[in-house]
């Protein structure tokens, strides 16, 4: 009867610890900045064409973005950051943004120049600062950056 005990408790905590991992691997996937993008995509659509209209931003409350920036001056972008990690001089920062040029940019319209990689552009900073770009569609693109 012991032994029985034993499998029946080991097969509980197995599948418990799968239904675990599965369940923190959905949460990453379902907060992706391409995924937080595809769920608000109407709403957002909404803030670019107000802000193309009367070059002033304001927004709903959108479900996984947390704020909202414009950057660059000549060729801004709308940032809407998703997530940030870390604590400074070592964080990492997600979103995604809208290019008013369509042309991507690194984090923030900064200066780095872009490096044509697989599925995006890279750029790289001083010292270990760098991050990466992606398009998403249209003048849409998702980004990361760390330092």
């Amino acid at each position: 009867m012991k032994h029985t005990q034993k499998v029946r408790l080991i097969t509980v905590l197995a599948c418990l610890l799968a239904l675990i991992c599965g369940s923190f691997a959905f949460f990453k996937w379902y907060n992706q900045p391409k995924q937080v993008f595809q769920r608000n995509k109407t709403e957002l659509e909404a803030v670019i064409s107000d802000y193309l209209a009367t070059e002033t931003l304001s927004w709903p409350e959108l479900p996984g973005v947390q704020s909202v920036n414009v950057w660059g001056n000549e060729e801004p972008i709308v940032e809407f950051l998703t997530g940030s990690f870390g604590i400074t001089p070592a964080s990492t920062y997600r979103g995604f943004y809208y290019s008013v040029s369509g042309k991507p940019v690194s984090f923030q319209a900064g200066n780095e120049p872009l490096i044509p990689v697989k599925n995006g552009w890279e750029w790289k900073g001083r010292g270990d600062n760098g991050g990466f770009t992606q398009h998403i569609e249209g003048n849409w693109y998702s980004f990361e950056a760390y330092f």
